[in-house]
């Protein structure tokens, strides 16, 4: 028998804070599928608002309590965690904000040659100035997610793979108009030549849907954005230490307006290659490196107008360079550096304005130092520098930052 509990609005925190205090006085027991951690970070930064027409110095102090479950039953396996965190500013206590995360996993062999998981997530955060555009204001983003993803012929050189995922983004109002909500479906093809190798073509279908988006001046509301991916996916362990992992896409969007009265406009449809590219290595010895490529699209803004009509395009390529250092079991060392690459284009698709193209970057360079003295406990301090020129639709900004946390964990 299952039972649900509705939460009030505002009430989830506070649940989830007495739970997991509860759970902490809970008997140890040997090999418990249980985990409990605290933690608490404090934050220094020099430009928290990520605008640099309005530059502001802040110390951001997150602290965080969560609870981990990971058990085994013969071919199955059962996974959930549930977080809370604190987040206070020192001197902005406007964007002073509680969120939480849930985190539920299941997976399976069925019969003799197939596999099953399930995976669903639920948050609420504070979202990141940075990805604000051209505002700055406190916009808390309610996020929930469900992945169910399949696999026939484990065990042979061809096997049938698939998956369903289901997202739903909430925003806090008057920002509400970003909430988007989309279902995607991919059926695939997948072909391994050995153990350690394996190529997958499938094909992907997402319909996302901006039930209030304005459209048509106004006139109406809703975007609906049909996207297709026509996509090949690939793994090979190059050795026991070398893992790599690509994908490479045939993508097309079209646009349709949700209000039959009006006739949908084409001009702000998009077809492009997009992919992803992640490799990690260990070679012998105390360094192991880390490389992420990735390039992709989302035009899901602009209007059709009446009297005015424009579209956004926004193509966005990023690498991301780690590379970690362990002198010893309980020290390690982590340079990291991040590049994003920005093509965004407003046009009007009337003529009436000059078309705003402008092509833009982003830049950090980190370093952060991980201390373990014990298998419970763990401090890390960190230190970021980030640039980023403005573009058509995001405000320039740059700074430093410096943090230092610590942890307390219970398995």
């Amino acid at each position: 028998m299952t039972y649900k509990i509705k939460l009030k609005q505002g009430s989830d925190f506070r649940v989830a804070v007495t739970l997991l205090m509860l759970s902490s006085v809970m008997p140890a027991r040997a090999e418990t599928p249980l985990s409990l951690s605290v933690s608490e970070t404090l934050t220094y930064d020099s430009n928290i608002l990520r605008d640099n027409q309005r530059k502001r110095r802040d110390v951001v102090s997150s602290t965080g309590v969560q609870i981990g479950f990971d058990k085994s039953y013969g071919r199955q396996t059962y996974t959930a965690t549930a977080a809370a965190q604190v987040q206070r500013y020192k001197n902005s206590k406007e964007y002073d904000n509680d969120g939480y995360d849930i985190s539920l996993g299941f997976s399976t062999e069925i019969g003799k040659d197939g596999s099953l998981q399930i995976q669903h997530d639920r948050s609420q955060s504070l979202q990141d100035f940075g990805d604000q555009g051209r505002v700055r204001d406190k916009i808390v983003i309610d996020s929930n997610s469900t992945t169910v993803s399949g696999r026939y012929g484990l065990y042979g050189r061809w096997s049938l793979t698939g998956s369903f995922d289901q997202n739903d983004v909430a925003y806090t109002e008057p920002y509400d108009y970003q909430n988007k909500s989309s279902r995607g479906v991919r059926v695939g093809l997948r072909y391994n030549p050995s153990d350690l190798l394996y190529f997958d073509g499938g094909l992907k279908r997402t319909v996302s849907d901006y039930p209030k988006y304005p459209l048509f001046s106004g006139l109406t509301e809703g975007d609906r954005v049909k996207r297709l991916d026509l996509d090949l996916r690939s793994g090979w362990t190059v050795t026991g230490f070398s893992n790599l992992t690509a994908q490479v896409s045939w993508t097309q969007e079209k646009h349709e307006t949700l209000d039959a009265r009006f006739v949908d406009d084409d001009r702000r449809d998009f077809n492009g290659l997009t992919g992803r590219l992640n490799w990690n290595f260990s070679p012998a010895g105390k360094t192991s490196y880390a490389v992420a490529l990735d390039r992709d699209t989302n035009n899901a803004g602009g209007s059709s107008g009446l009297f005015s009509s424009y579209a956004q395009n926004r193509l966005t390529t990023g690498l991301v360079l780690n590379a970690t250092w362990r002198p010893t079991a309980k020290i390690s060392v982590v340079g990291g550096f991040n590049v994003r690459w920005f093509e965004e284009e407003q046009r009007d698709l009337d003529g009436a304005a000059p078309t705003q193209s402008l092509k833009g970057n982003y830049q950090s360079l980190s370093l952060k130092l991980n201390y373990s003295p014990t298998r419970n406990l763990g401090f890390t301090c960190s230190l970021m520098a980030y640039d980023r020129t403005e573009t058509v639709f995001a405000n320039a900004y740059s700074g430093e930052t410096a943090s230092c946390s610590a942890s307390f964990s219970i398995d």
